[in-house]
């Protein structure tokens, strides 16, 4: 104890710095305390000797029981872009799956010769993915009776194809 304190009279810090010994028998926890801190304990105690004689840890004057501490978990604000972004997934996921590799005329307009003609008449393609796919090309398409576009052309070997 006069080890203690003449240490801090000399140095300012205790002997066993920077910790307090609890002197509650069987504890061995310690109590991180210097500076500023040190101070307004042994302003609170009265004297560095009564600090030293009567300081118990947090554990030993709560009676034993140790203070849990509570971890919040961080809520999380939703956007509308994350509103907007999972819909689009759910929507993605959603979809029902599509063969695009078959081709298949639609049936209103195979039937009807005289809509496909009215269509095109003026310019524009019944099925642009057909003609885009075969490198502009018109060979595959299936309204090619019909059809009297003015992007309509054929490659150089489709009267061998047909």
């Amino acid at each position: 104890m006069k080890q203690q304190i003449s240490s801090y009279n000399d140095t300012g810090k205790l002997f066993t710095h920077p910790y307090i010994p609890c002197i509650t028998e069987g504890c061995e926890s310690k109590t991180t305390c210097f500076g500023q801190n040190l101070q307004s304990r042994i302003t609170k105690a009265g004297s560095l000797e009564k600090l030293l004689t009567e300081f118990k840890c947090r554990q030993c004057r709560s009676g034993g029981v140790v203070a849990v501490k509570v971890v919040k978990k961080k809520k999380t604000k939703i956007t509308k872009a994350d509103t907007r972004a999972a819909l689009v997934r759910e929507m993605i996921h959603n979809a029902p799956k599509m063969n695009v590799s078959i081709r298949k005329p639609t049936p209103l307009l195979k039937d009807s010769p005289e809509l496909v003609r009215s269509i095109t008449l003026n310019g524009s393609c019944i099925r642009p993915d057909i003609f885009l796919n075969a490198g502009r090309k018109c060979d595959d398409c299936v309204y090619i009776e019909n059809c009297q576009s003015s992007v309509k052309t054929f490659s150089k070997n489709y009267k061998e194809i047909a």
